[in-house]
């Protein structure tokens, strides 16, 4: 979506539906970036595991 037509579309709505609109996009953006640095950080323990041979029964995916 383009800022044009994010402002075409928030133009025509209500402050709070647009409001509304804003808070449910922040939300996902955030569940997002969660998961991503959830994803690192999996990417990491098994970096680590692996440069120190400390697998302790963890497979590597």
């Amino acid at each position: 979506m383009t800022a044009t037509q994010i402002d075409d579309s928030f133009s025509r709505k209500p402050v709070h539906t647009t409001l509304l609109s804003l808070v449910t996009e922040l939300d996902a953006l955030a569940d997002d970036a969660e998961t991503t640095v959830e994803a690192v950080q999996g990417l990491l323990k098994s970096g680590r595991a692996v440069l120190t041979g400390n697998f302790k029964g963890q497979t590597l995916e």
